[in-house]
């Protein structure tokens, strides 16, 4: 027995007509990305400029039609078609278009919709739909506008500007492209506490000589400097008043090369200014009326003052053992002890408020620090340049001002 209708019977094509209106609704397919840009408009009454489609007409059962097809299934998404089932473009969930009249081509350039991925064995990201005469990618919004054409012309042109920028810049062949050595950023210095004067003030010209750069400083014992970059704090530089310190630093692997001595330092007897207490040398720190302040044994200044005391054989008592040299300076200046064993750098640096004694102990104390820049510093460049520039001539007639001894 032959069913009602089978899919090769004919079908009236009113070709130029709008869609048929008032059938039953049909469900929106799968791949629609927008709703219709307009409101559905009301059946228009017969008479109009336009004719309304006419009924599909079943044919008597056995009149020939065309060749039979296959029976009517459940079919597809739209954009899982096979290339040779698709219908018209426009009518129930289609792309919300009119209908274009007889006689005019459907669309320039037009073709078929890529076809699903699983029938063409590859994913449906390389399909290119050339509707609307520009290329996109399947599965991009909106009608063929040609953005993914515009995306690649954007994209040339900012690899062409990228091209012409990087042409005009120095080449690292032959330097270069800036007249700073391209020293730029911040500089981390982490330098022992007696370099604080000297160092702030080539700090302040080494920013001068480089544009672009500014150099942070961490004043502090040099033991405790050591121990926070081995524990990974980030630095560029490290400047130590004792080569053990610094050895420590090298040993862990933190140094970028050798380390180099830059300067060299001695100790005084730092008393308040004028002397109240008349000391003289290091024997008179013994006295059972004479409250000194010294630095830790663990820090330089401290190490450097143990070494002198033992030459002199002198044996005192500290009233205050402080972390680094300004510390125990400042017990001076504040009047809180009547002499401290301190640099002489330091004296000068606080001469309005303090007066430094020279005694021939401290020459079997001298100081040397050395420098280097550090590795896996967060800036190289800088870190090497600002090295660079306290060993020059520059670097060096600061420190000399400052009271230090040349290398």
């Amino acid at each position: 027995m032959r069913p009602l209708w089978w899919p090769g019977d004919e079908v009236p094509d009113r070709g130029g007509g709008r869609t048929a209106r008032r059938q039953p609704g049909h469900r929106t397919a799968v791949d629609r990305r927008r709703p219709a840009r307009r409101r559905p408009r009301r059946a228009r009454p017969p008479g109009g400029r336009r004719r309304r489609p006419g009924r599909v007409r079943p044919v008597a059962g056995g009149r020939p039609g065309r060749p039979l097809g296959r029976l009517l299934g459940p079919q597809p998404a739209a954009r899982h078609r096979g290339q040779r089932r698709q219908g018209h473009r426009d009518g129930a969930g289609r792309h919300p278009g009119r209908a274009v009249p007889g006689g005019v081509a459907d669309e320039p350039g037009g073709g078929r919709r890529a076809g699903p991925a699983g029938r063409h064995g590859g994913g449906s990201g390389d399909q290119v739909d050339h509707r609307g005469g520009g290329a996109r990618r399947a599965g991009q919004r909106g009608p063929g506008t040609g953005c993914g054409v515009r995306r690649v012309r954007a994209a040339l042109a900012g690899a062409a500007v990228a091209a012409l920028v990087a042409g005009c810049g120095g080449d690292p062949a032959t330097g270069p492209a800036d007249a700073t050595g391209g020293v730029t950023g911040t500089v981390s210095v982490f330098a022992a506490a007696s370099l604080t004067e000297s160092f702030t003030r080539i700090g302040r010209d080494f920013e001068a000589a480089h544009p672009g750069t500014t150099v942070v400083f961490n004043f502090a014992g040099s033991s405790g400097l050591a121990t926070q970059i081995n524990q990974g704090a980030p630095a560029d530089v490290f400047a130590s008043a004792a080569p053990r310190t610094m050895a420590t630093v090298a040993e862990a692997g933190n140094a970028d090369g050798t380390p180099l001595t830059f300067a060299r330092n001695q100790l005084v007897i730092a008393v308040p200014a004028g002397n109240p207490k008349g000391i003289t040398g290091l024997a008179d720190l013994a006295g059972p009326d004479v409250k000194v302040a010294l630095c830790a044994d663990q820090v330089p200044c401290g190490a450097a003052a143990r070494t002198a005391l033992d030459a002199a054989s002198v044996a005192l008592t500290p009233v205050t053992l402080e972390p680094d040299v300004k510390g125990a300076l400042s017990k001076v200046t504040l009047g809180e002890v009547d002499a401290a064993l301190v640099y002489r750098t330091d004296t000068r640096a606080a001469a309005a408020k303090v007066t430094g004694v020279e005694f021939p102990e401290s020459a079997r104390a001298v100081t040397d620090y050395p420098i280097v820049a550090l590795r896996d510093a967060p800036n190289p460049a800088g870190g090497r340049a600002f090295v660079e520039y306290v060993r020059s001539g520059r670097g060096q007639a600061v420190l000399a001002e400052a009271g230090f001894q040349a290398p």
